[in-house]
Parts: structure tokens; C-alpha cells; sequence
């Protein structure tokens, strides 16, 4: 499956949003009932996950359902969405990895970083 990194954007953003301290955050699937939808949201949190953006749990069952426990951003969450959490940084980046042909979560990381410290530069000297 594909990593699509406006629905991992998207769920960043919910995250920080809707989860206060001591929060639950619980996303799961149905083999039945599965859209597509659901299975990138699920993917993305998984990835995330990997990656250590956010603190979750993640279950996996004989049927291919999926229960994944979220808890919250870890630092480099909160980092990693201050970078993209801009539009015109996020579309920058996506940008540049779309003419790379496509890169990592860490990669796309390091590049909305740079744009964004691109960004403070120009207006430190404007």
C-alpha cells in the first residue's frame, strides 16, 4: 500500500487537535466493512507509528482487523507538523519529493525543515 502524506498530515493534525493529556485516540477497521478510506488512515497511523511521531499501540488480529491506540505526538511529531503544519511549506515539500520521485517520512521531514527555515531567513532579512 502507498503512504499518503496528506492523510499522515492530516492525521497529525487531528491528533494534536483533539487529544488532550491523558487522552485516547482509538482507530480500527472491519475486513467487512472496509473502505478505502479507513485503510490509508490506518496505514498512515501505522507508519507514523514506525517512525516515532506518534505514541500508539497497534493490534493486529487473525481477520486482518486492526486496532491502533494513540495517546499523542511524541516530540518529533510535534516537530516534524510544525514544519508542514504551513500550507505553503507542505505543498513545497510534496512538491520537491514528487520531482526527487518520491522520498521517506524522514526525508520529507528534513526537507519541509528546510523550507521552513528558508521562510524565517527571508523574513529576518525583509
Amino acid at each position: 500500500m502507498k503512504l499518503d502524506f496528506d492523510i499522515m498530515r492530516d492525521l497529525l493534525i487531528e491528533i494534536e487537535n483533539e487529544l488532550n493529556l491523558g487522552d485516547i485516540l482509538y482507530l480500527s477497521n472491519s475486513p467487512i466493512t472496509e473502505d478505502l478510506d479507513s485503510q490509508e488512515k490506518i496505514y498512515a497511523a501505522i507508519k507514523l507509528h514506525e517512525a516515532g511521531y506518534i505514541n500508539a499501540s497497534v493490534s493486529t488480529f487473525t481477520d486482518r482487523t486492526y486496532r491502533i491506540t494513540i495517546t499523542g505526538l511524541t516530540y518529533e511529531g510535534h516537530k516534524f507538523l510544525d514544519n508542514i503544519r504551513a500550507k505553503n511549506s507542505w505543498e513545497k515539500a510534496k512538491k520537491l519529493a514528487q520531482n526527487i520521485g518520491g522520498v521517506s517520512v524522514q526525508i520529507l521531514s528534513d526537507l519541509a525543515c528546510q523550507i521552513s527555515t528558508e521562510l524565517i531567513n527571508k523574513q529576518l532579512h525583509n
